[in-house]
């Protein structure tokens, strides 16, 4: 089974990728997986790799061969990959047809509530799948840099508001964002221009028992990221 879908998430997974995107033609999410359960069925760089032998970006449209769909209580979307094909890489796209083919959120809550996670018990319950993956477009946002007290290393999370709602600290896990905060001084800083989210559901916690919500892709306008330090 071929599927061709625009590119939206290329994040940070168990040291690899969790690969997510929207069907060119439907403009429904697909969310790539791998079979292998070491890595939770993360992709890595290796599945992504063109004929050429270089590697997919978030934008590109791609297309790529599946075994099967996989879907599963927190995640509806997956598909699961045939890694002995390359991925082929059809064009570029641009955030604007993304936009286009999938309408930022609109729902009351990102996923079920206005907290960081939900609980595992709680999602297998619901009496309809509300899906993993939203695009979304935030409004007040700060990003946060701070170290973890247990592992001394550099973190950076968001808060925001989305349809007058607040909600915070939510982990980034977009690599390229990443590179842009996580070597200035700790704070927080307030985002300039408009931005949008790729809000995506992680794997449960086996501390908690939790699903967290993830920002796995940053997107941001013509007019850039111009972050200052916010009091």
């Amino acid at each position: 089974m071929e599927k061709t879908m625009i590119m939206l998430t290329k994040s940070r997974k168990m040291g690899h990728y969790c690969v997510a995107g929207i069907d060119i033609r439907t403009g429904e999410w697909i969310r790539v997986i791998s079979e292998d359960m070491s890595i939770k069925q993360a992709i890595t760089e290796e599945h992504m790799r063109y004929y050429d032998g270089s590697s997919t970006s978030v934008l590109d449209v791609v297309k790529v061969i599946c075994k099967a769909r996989q879907p599963n209580y927190y995640q509806p979307e997956n598909w699961i990959i045939d890694d002995r094909y390359h991925w082929k890489k059809i064009r570029r796209s641009t955030l604007q047809e993304v936009i286009r083919l999938c309408k930022p959120c609109k729902e009351r809550y990102i996923f079920y509530n206005h907290d960081r996670a939900v609980a595992s018990d709680d999602l297998r319950t619901q009496a309809v799948n509300m899906g993993s993956l939203k695009l979304i477009k935030p409004e007040n946002v700060i990003i946060h840099i701070h170290v973890l007290p247990w592992n001394n290393k550099r973190k950076i999370a968001a808060s925001f508001s989305y349809d007058g709602i607040s909600y915070r600290n939510f982990t980034i896990t977009d690599p390229e964002y990443e590179k842009k905060y996580i070597q200035l001084p700790l704070g927080n800083y307030r985002v300039n221009g408009q931005i949008y989210f790729v809000i995506s559901f992680g794997d449960e916690y086996e501390l908690d028992g939790k699903h967290y919500k993830l920002i796995a892709t940053v997107f941001l306008d013509d007019s850039g990221d111009v972050p200052f330090l916010s009091q």
